[in-house]
């Protein structure tokens, strides 16, 4: 089983145009939540991402 945390990011909310700094749990590959709900995330990978933007769909229109 694949589980990810990413704690501390700067997560971009485009729906409500707000920067908000919050930690993301995302278990086999889908996003689980905003709170560690269960006992499993305690081990999961964990990316440290303070001082860093998550943010949804990038696009480089320009690459060749």
């Amino acid at each position: 089983m694949n589980i990810l945390s990413i704690k501390g990011g700067k997560v971009v909310d485009t729906y409500s145009n707000k920067i908000i700094q919050k930690d993301l749990f995302i278990k086999n590959g889908i996003f689980v939540g905003e709170k560690n709900l269960t006992d499993e995330f305690n081990n999961a990978t964990t990316i440290d991402a303070a001082d860093k933007y998550i943010i949804p769909g990038l696009t480089d229109l320009r690459c060749h």
